[in-house]
């Protein structure tokens, strides 16, 4: 069906999850669909759904998703070309506000997707998030932050908990677009740590072998003061 209006803002962030295959013109029309809104900056962090966009990852694992090799690097360059920053491991600063977006996922199988990392590999990753970063983008949530499944297991990563905890300066995985396999609205039942607020953005496939939910997309004011 077709998604609920966005809210007004003046940042418009999905936090990954905006393709079934991982292929160029999934992530062509997403790009264009994102672009097309009104907010004066779209951010994009992928997910592990977006195999085009792990380079390394596509290389070695395309053969699974796709009859033909596609280029990661066309893929980057639609957002460029909409309008849209891709952040993968990289910060912006806009309205005196530090944003940092990283797509990594803790490995949770035998079997790899795209953006994961082991225990070791990714505890390295979040050791190494900037300091003073205000809106902290990411795909898996940290452990306890809305992290629920739609069995009631928790998902979220324990190594990006404890490191949002020593940042503790205004988390969240999203601002105002949300689709998400966690049952938690972003508005209600998602916890506050000291001056850390959280929110869902992230999006799965609609077909029938996919259990998603959606929710209504979410908005929240960052002025200071």
């Amino acid at each position: 069906g077709a998604l609920p209006p966005l809210p007004h803002g003046d940042v418009l962030i999905h936090s990954g999850d905006f393709t079934n295959f991982g292929s160029l013109a999934e992530v062509e029309d997403f790009a264009s669909w994102m672009g097309a809104q009104p907010h004066r900056l779209k951010i994009v962090v992928p997910g592990n759904h977006d195999m085009i966009l792990d380079a390394e990852y596509y290389d070695e694992f395309w053969p699974d998703w796709s009859p033909v090799k596609e280029s990661h690097e066309a893929a980057r360059r639609a957002f460029g070309r909409n309008g849209v920053r891709l952040l993968i491991d990289e910060s912006i600063k806009f309205d005196g506000l530090h944003l940092h977006g990283s797509p990594w996922v803790l490995r949770y199988a035998s079997w790899r997707t795209a953006f994961n990392r082991t225990p070791a590999e990714i505890e390295g990753i979040w050791r190494g998030l900037p300091e003073g970063v205000d809106v902290l983008i990411t795909h898996q949530p940290p452990h306890g932050f809305g992290d629920r499944d739609l069995t009631g297991k928790r998902t979220g990563c324990p190594h990006l908990a404890t490191r949002v905890g020593e940042l503790d300066r205004g988390y969240m995985s999203s601002v105002t677009f949300t689709r998400t396999l966690a049952c938690s609205s972003p508005a209600r039942g998602i916890p506050r740590r000291a001056s850390t607020r959280a929110a869902s953005a992230t999006s799965t496939g609609s077909g029938p072998d996919r259990r998603t939910s959606w929710t209504s997309p979410s908005g929240l004011d960052l002025r200071r003061g």
